[in-house]
């Protein structure tokens, strides 16, 4: 029976690698530029090496490369911290903070537990490795570490793992996802992504509950086979795995220019400006006028014209001139001194330095070259 999982195990990591590490990449090159996209990506990068780590176990391959020898839970580690980011991201714009570096916890305190083993010769993890993979249950003990006790990693992911999931469900049935939930095709795949998530943690939970650790190895297969059709779901859904923009019925045309009253001015003035500096909706490139439209309360062709009537410019105009305005906050702050313009664009929110240095002079006067020259 033992051998079947193996056989079984190798094989379906060896698909589910495949479709991790390819959905990962195709993320990352399209929808993860300036946007969450990356987060999600890097998750099925995380979840494809550690699959690829767990089918080179159960083959016996792994004998050819021990040095990858634990540091399949490395990844492990970090597929669902970058979910939640993903998540997060999408839902509430949030950018990283020095907060964000707690996620980083559980991977480092493995690190420090294994470092001793991780870093030994080839020679000794061989010699490991060879009297593990003939006990399965001395092979889940992680009995390596030097600082927690052994039994303690997989307990320590599953749990994890079941917080991190939980975290993501009720950011996503919290009023805070009411904008997003309009993306209906998002919003499912998302339901779909998560049940998927389940079978990566509640099979471990079961046996660490019902004590059943003879059981343990069972629960070793169920995410592989949960990453892999979690990866194919994406392949079914490709405006999110190439994130492509859901197309937006243009402003309805007017005969005669549109006359917005003062006091429906001055309402609007006051919101755009605290959804402006305090969501900082500006800083993702692909924001479009009907999210802002949405976000506000008001009619598309009432924003637009707004905006038209009272900057005299156009949308990506009136974006640009906040991310400028940001930039040069960045600036002032010294916060941006070991970035070069493209990177100073990037985290402004525009999608090359080209529009970056052509929107930055006409607000300036200067282009971003001279003028960061002249504040040093």
């Amino acid at each position: 029976m033992v051998l079947t999982a193996f056989v079984t195990g190798a094989v379906l990591c060896l698909i589910s690698v495949t479709c991790c590490l390819l959905t990962g990449s195709i993320l990352l090159l399209y929808s993860g530029r300036n946007g969450p996209g990356a987060y999600l990506g890097l998750s099925y990068i995380a979840c494809g090496y550690a699959f690829l780590v767990a089918g080179l176990t159960y083959s016996g391959l792994l004998y050819y490369v021990p040095h990858l020898f634990r540091t399949g839970n490395i990844c492990w580690l970090l597929c669902m911290p970058l979910s939640w980011l993903y998540i997060r991201t999408s839902v509430t714009r949030k950018p990283l903070s020095a907060w964000d570096l707690l996620h980083l916890l559980p991977v480092t305190l493995y690190l420090i537990d294994y470092f001793p083993f991780l870093v030994s010769s080839a020679a000794v993890k061989t010699a490991v490795l060879r009297a593990d993979i003939t006990n399965i249950d001395q092979l889940l003990r992680y009995s390596q570490g030097w600082l927690l006790p052994a039994n303690s990693q997989i307990p320590i992911r599953a749990i994890q793992t079941m917080l991190y999931w939980s975290l993501q469900i009720g950011l996503l049935t919290s009023s805070a996802t009411l904008q997003m939930r309009k993306d209906r095709s998002w919003f499912r795949w998302m339901i779909l992504y998560n049940t998927l998530q389940i079978p990566m943690f509640l099979p471990t939970v079961i046996v660490m509950i019902t004590g059943a650790r003879e059981y343990l190895w069972a629960s070793t297969i169920p995410p592989v086979a949960a990453g892999l059709l979690s990866a194919i779901t994406l392949f079914l859904n490709p405006r999110i795995l190439y994130g492509l923009k859901a197309a937006e019925p243009p402003p309805p045309v007017r005969a005669k220019p549109l006359l917005l009253d003062n006091d429906f001015v001055e309402r609007l003035s006051i919101q755009l400006e605290k959804v402006m500096r305090d969501e900082k909706p500006f800083l993702h490139a692909d924001y479009t006028l009907k999210k802002l439209a949405d976000t506000v309360g008001v009619p598309l062709y009432k924003l637009s014209a707004y905006i038209n009537q009272t900057t005299g410019t156009n949308f990506s105009e009136y974006l640009n001139q906040w991310r400028i305005r940001y930039c040069l906050e960045l600036i002032r702050e010294k916060k941006i001194v070991n970035l070069n313009l493209h990177g100073i664009a990037a985290k402004c929110g525009f999608n090359n330095r080209n529009t970056f240095s052509s929107a930055f002079k006409r607000v300036t006067g200067k282009p971003p070259s001279v003028y960061l020259h002249t504040r040093d």
